[in-house]
């Protein structure tokens, strides 16, 4: 397994969307914070996807084994509000 940022390290216009205007403040203060973080073990595959295609992706989210991961599977989205959880 290899660490995963849920939220990405890069943000693309669509992470920059979902996290609404104070994206730049919300990347910073929670980008290595232990609720943006689990484990995976197709980092690669994920890269910079959005939340939704991390969690419906194959092997993704949805479909993983690890408990950590259960609690991301029915999430519509991923933000700062989910983070702090």
């Amino acid at each position: 397994c290899t660490i995963e940022h849920i939220m990405s390290q890069t943000l693309t216009e669509e992470w920059k969307r979902d996290l609404g205007e104070n994206f730049q403040a919300i990347h910073d203060k929670y980008l290595h914070t232990i609720g943006n973080l689990t484990l995976t073990g197709y980092n690669q595959e994920y890269s910079n996807n959005s939340f939704q295609e991390k969690r419906d992706m194959e092997k993704g989210f949805k479909q993983s084994p690890l408990r950590l991961n259960q609690g991301l599977r029915d999430l519509e989205s991923f933000g700062e509000k989910e983070i702090e959880k």
